[in-house]
C-alpha cells in the first residue's frame, strides 16, 4: 500500500512539474507575442509618419515655387468637392430632380448612406482620439476638429465610389475617371499635412465597409420608396423639377 501511495505521489509530482513547465512556456510565448506585436506596431507607426512627412515635404516644395496658387486652388476644390457640405445638397438636388423611380431609389439610399457614414465616422474619431500630425500647414486650410483618424473625406469617397459602381453598370472610362478623382481626393488629405497616411487608408476602408453594411442590411427598396417618389413628383409638377 505504501509503495502504491509513493508511486501515486510521484505521478502527481510529475504532472505538477509538467503543468508548471507548460505554464512557464506559455507565459514566455505570451511575452514574446506581445513584444513582437508591439515591435510591429511601432514599426508601422514609424513608416506611417515617414510617409506622411515625405508627402508634406513635397507640398512644402511646391508652396515655395510659382505653382503655389495652383496647388492651393486644387486642394481647396478637392476640400469642397469631397465635403458633406457640398455632396449632401447635390445629393438632395439629384434626388428631387430624379426622372425615374430607379434613380430616385439610388439617390435616396446614397443620401441615407452618407448620413450613416457620418455617424460612424464621428463615433470613430471620438473613440480613436488621434491627434492630427504635428506638421506645419503651409496651405492654412480650415479644420473642423483636431482628430484625424479616420479621414472623413476618404471615408465618404470610399462609400460613394462603392455605391456608384456596385449599384449601376458603369463603363470602364467612368470607373477610371472615378478612381482618379477618389485617389486624388485621398492623396490630398495627406498632402495638406493634416492626416497621416493610415488615416486616409483607414477612412477609405471604413467607407467601403459602411457601404457593404448599408447595401446588405439598410438599403431601402423600390417597394418602400415608390409612394414617396410619386408624391414628390406630384409636388414638383411632374417627373423631376
Amino acid at each position: 500500500s505504501s509503495g502504491i501511495n509513493a508511486e501515486y505521489g510521484d505521478i502527481i509530482s510529475s504532472i505538477t512539474s509538467i503543468s508548471e513547465n507548460e505554464e512557464k512556456i506559455l507565459k514566455e510565448e505570451t511575452v514574446d507575442s506581445v513584444h513582437w506585436t508591439r515591435l510591429l506596431w511601432t514599426k508601422l507607426l514609424e513608416l506611417d509618419m515617414e510617409a506622411t512627412l515625405s508627402c508634406q515635404v513635397l507640398t512644402n516644395r511646391c508652396t515655395e515655387s510659382s505653382s503655389y496658387l495652383t496647388l492651393l486652388t486644387l486642394f481647396m476644390i478637392l476640400e469642397i468637392l469631397g465635403g458633406a457640405v457640398w455632396l449632401i445638397p447635390v445629393n438632395i438636388a439629384s434626388l428631387i430632380s430624379s426622372t425615374s423611380l430607379r434613380t430616385f431609389v439610388l439617390y435616396t439610399n446614397m443620401l441615407l448612406a452618407q448620413v450613416y457614414d457620418e455617424i460612424v465616422k464621428i463615433l470613430s474619431k471620438a473613440l480613436a482620439g488621434r491627434q492630427r500630425p504635428g506638421i506645419e500647414d503651409s496651405l492654412k486650410l480650415p479644420l473642423i476638429n483636431n482628430f484625424s483618424f479616420p479621414s472623413g473625406h476618404s471615408s465618404r469617397m470610399g462609400l460613394l465610389s462603392f455605391l456608384l459602381v456596385s449599384t449601376e453598370q458603369r463603363s470602364l472610362l467612368y470607373c477610371f475617371i472615378l478612381a482618379v478623382l477618389v485617389f486624388g481626393m485621398c492623396l490630398s488629405r495627406v498632402l495638406i499635412g493634416k492626416y497621416f497616411v493610415s488615416d486616409v487608408v483607414a477612412g477609405f476602408v471604413l467607407g467601403n465597409i459602411n457601404a457593404v453594411v448599408f447595401t446588405t442590411w439598410l438599403w431601402v427598396g423600390e417597394d418602400k420608396l415608390e409612394h414617396w417618389y410619386f408624391k414628390l413628383n406630384a409636388l414638383t409638377g411632374g417627373f423631376g423639377l
